[in-house]
């Protein structure tokens, strides 16, 4: 019984002895006879914890749906890193170069903005409706470079239109313009009247009209020649040139020279406006009426509407700045003004 205690605690230390030599070799960095393993360098840690970088740029990046010929709003875009291997051959970098222009092309959201697919205001030819507020339709008119404001409209300048018409008393059932008046004193025979003739003198209406019209465009779209001759009267564009004058036969008396008349040539151009459809009817209405149409250039910072200007009569003047009328003396100032001599001049608009 003694010698079977004895085994077994001579069995226990052994076994203990052997857990413990089995740690230390374990400790150590042996693998029981296999021998020790290497330290992984510093470098080959850093290439298992790095993962690899794709190189990145910034640009605009689309974050809101914007339709084609809207204006592209400050929220509707970004700036955001995208991948250099997948950027489009035209991206925009720039948030001045896209925001308040107008979408080409429907804008996806989260999707590159390119170059392509951003418009400025002004357009050409066949793109003019993007440049189009909504709610404002473009209308062109012809009207001379004078009334341009010495033809300093461009494309984005805002302006006023002013006209001017004649009026004259006619009938109110036959519309038959009036003749100059009858003036004979009351107590008087008929046969002892005196008839003033003469023709009725019209009377001239100065109006403001639209206004904070938007110019979109300036002389005839793809076409470099921006002034259009007008015909004198009594021209035809369609007419055959008149042919020189046969010389006489030996013998015969020449034939009197017709001496022509002055033809008054002036340089116009068209210029279309972005306005509300009713304001479209009165520039049509002025054209179509033969009015003279003049616009007044607005300031680059001034976009509000003005109170409605008073029309500028004779009576207007008259009392407004309290001109005298003239007497009747038994003669009259006959002036040449030198600003007559822009009757009848071309101006010509510098290339």
């Amino acid at each position: 019984m003694r010698r079977r205690r004895t085994f077994i605690l001579v069995f226990a230390v052994l076994v203990v002895i052997l857990i413990v030599g089995v740690i230390a070799l374990l400790t150590r960095g042996g693998d029981l006879g296999l021998g020790p393993q290497e330290e992984p360098t510093r470098s080959a840690v850093e290439k298992v914890a790095t993962p690899t970088t794709v190189p990145e740029k910034p640009i605009i990046v689309a974050v809101q749906p914007v339709r084609r010929g809207m204006r592209i709003p400050r929220e509707a875009v970004q700036i955001r890193r995208w991948p250099v291997d997948d950027l489009p051959t035209d991206p925009v970098t720039n948030l001045d170069d896209v925001i308040g222009m107008f979408a080409a092309t429907d804008l996806v959201p989260r999707q590159p903005v390119r170059a392509s697919q951003i418009k400025r205001v002004f357009l050409e030819g066949a793109d003019i409706d993007l440049a189009i507020p909504q709610g404002k339709v473009a209308y062109a008119m012809p009207v001379r470079v004078l009334s341009t404001v010495a033809n300093a409209l461009q494309p984005g300048s805002r302006v006023d239109v002013l006209i001017s018409f004649l009026v004259v008393d006619v009938d109110e059932d036959t519309q038959v313009k009036f003749p100059a008046p009858e003036r004979c004193p009351p107590d008087e025979m008929l046969t002892e009247c005196v008839v003033v003739g003469g023709q009725q003198m019209p009377g001239l209406v100065s109006q403001y009209t639209v206004q904070n019209a938007l110019v979109l465009g300036v002389g005839l779209w793809g076409d470099e020649k921006v002034g259009v001759e007008v015909l004198g009267p009594g021209e035809d564009a369609g007419a055959e040139p008149t042919p020189p004058p046969v010389a006489p036969q030996e013998g015969e008396e020449p034939l009197p020279t017709p001496t022509p008349e002055p033809r008054s040539i002036k340089s116009v151009t068209v210029v279309t406006l972005a306005v509300d459809p009713q304001d479209a009817l009165v520039l049509k209405w002025a054209w179509e009426s033969d009015a003279s149409v003049d616009f007044a250039l607005r300031s680059a910072i001034d976009d509000q509407p003005f109170a409605q200007p008073e029309s500028v009569t004779l009576q207007y003047m008259f009392e407004r700045f309290q001109i005298a009328l003239p007497p009747k003396l038994p003669h009259v100032a006959e002036n040449q003004f030198q600003y007559r001599l822009l009757e009848g001049a071309v101006i010509v608009s510098e290339e």
